[in-house]
């Protein structure tokens, strides 16, 4: 898939999905250059009600875990250690944080296709369902989790945090300490949802480590073709 495909908006859903599973999963030695690309890009889902939205950016994080849980260095234990611990961070409208919590658990849904999206690497599924299984909602700084001590760094545990844009974008001074390192964590995977709205924008600005993530909005592109779940399943 070309960037010219992106720009132009020739680009089905299922093209994504099918980009994405080929080079985290089919082929070998490649998991830097197409997070490369995907850095680059961005993935671009259509922007429809019911055309498994949610769905492809939970495979895709699914498989982005896979591939990282399993690379392999000649380094330290440390290194093997911190691909074990992944944090995801999904940014949505205070009104769908219940959503993405829903078809999180739902068995019926991603629970059980995360098994199907998983299934090549049996022995890393369980750091895969830990990461993305037991979401952690974030409606207001209030809810912020405990922090763990990380060296002379606070973090927050592994998992997956749906939080409400709004969050982000409050300014309630330098020494709330929570909401400072939410802002700071180094999140693996970044997930931003209805991301064409001036709130997430906002919000997205807050995250020192994804400073650049607004350019990837900005490219604006469209798919003038978009695939229902059923399709994007087959």
């Amino acid at each position: 898939m070309s960037r010219s495909q992106f720009d132009t908006g020739q680009v089905h859903q299922r093209q994504v999905a099918v980009w994405v599973r080929k080079r985290l999963v089919d082929s070998k030695g490649v998991f830097h250059s197409a997070t490369h690309r995907l850095s680059q890009y961005g993935v671009i889902l259509a922007d429809g009600v019911g055309m498994g939205k949610t769905w492809e950016a939970l495979a895709a994080s699914a498989l982005l875990l896979v591939e990282g849980s399993k690379q392999k260095t000649s380094g330290a234990k440390r290194q093997n250690k911190r691909r074990q611990a992944a944090r995801v961070l999904v940014l949505c409208p205070p009104g769908l944080v219940s959503k993405w919590t829903r078809e999180i658990r739902d068995p019926e849904g991603f629970r059980r296709r995360l098994d199907d999206w998983t299934n090549r690497h049996p022995q890393r599924r369980a750091f895969v369902h830990k990461t993305l299984t037991q979401p952690f909602e974030i409606r207001s700084r209030a809810d912020l989790p405990r922090l763990t001590k990380k060296g002379s760094r606070l973090t927050f545990p592994p998992g997956i945090y749906i939080c409400n844009w709004n969050v982000l974008r409050r300014d309630v001074g330098a020494g709330y300490t929570r909401l400072a390192a939410l802002r700071r964590q180094k999140w693996n995977i970044v997930i931003v949802d209805e991301s064409h709205h001036r709130e997430a924008k906002a919000a997205i600005k807050t995250l020192e480590r994804y400073s650049t993530v607004e350019q990837m909005i900005l490219l604006r592109v469209r798919s003038r073709n978009m695939a229902t779940p059923a399709e994007m399943l087959a």
